[in-house]
């Protein structure tokens, strides 16, 4: 079964400036201020933004690499398409769509917040987040619709059929590096 997913990368940037924003001007100063023009993205930070966005694409496609057909990237879009196992459960196909694009959001605003010399505290909150993000798609790309094992096994047999989860904890290797 082939998944594709598209994200479209002025969504992510929207979601991006508008988080950043909301951040920057929720940051409280000692003087009383917010840090709204230190923070929130302006267009002249679309070159680095773009940077932060291809590299949080290719993290995606590293955890869904057992699946992965292709992953092209565009000005505009990336489209990851994957080739599922038979028994993929097809019903977390949305909650799969939801979370690559949170976690491309997520990371594009963490390395931003990283470059603005935001609070080191909330940074490693952050990337403890998009961690769990990233295993959670991780999870969901190795669930199974379980069935019972080949014919022929004892009837009392607990054995389920289904693949075998070989790609464990490549999601928190990409992040070993963040929480140095």
């Amino acid at each position: 079964m082939e998944l594709t997913i598209n994200i479209l990368k002025a969504d992510v940037m929207a979601e991006v400036d508008k988080t950043s924003a909301y951040v920057g001007a929720k940051t409280i100063t000692q003087d009383g201020g917010n840090l709204y023009y230190n923070i929130s993205t302006i267009k002249e930070d679309a070159e680095m933004l773009e940077r932060y966005w291809r590299e949080a694409c290719s993290d995606v496609a590293a955890v869904a690499k057992e699946f992965l057909k292709s992953a092209e990237t565009t000005e505009t879009d990336w489209t990851l398409t994957l080739e599922m196992p038979a028994k993929y459960k097809t019903g977390f196909n949305e909650v799969l769509k939801y979370r690559v694009f949170s976690y491309i959001v997520r990371n594009v605003l963490m390395k931003w917040l990283l470059l603005c010399s935001f609070s080191m505290d909330m940074i490693k909150v952050f990337a403890e987040e998009d961690s769990e993000i990233l295993r959670g798609i991780e999870d969901i790309l190795y669930a199974r619709d379980l069935t019972r094992a080949a014919e022929g096994e004892a009837r009392n047999s607990n054995s389920f059929g289904g693949d075998k989860r070989q790609n464990v904890g490549t999601a928190k290797a990409i992040f070993m590096g963040v929480m140095k």
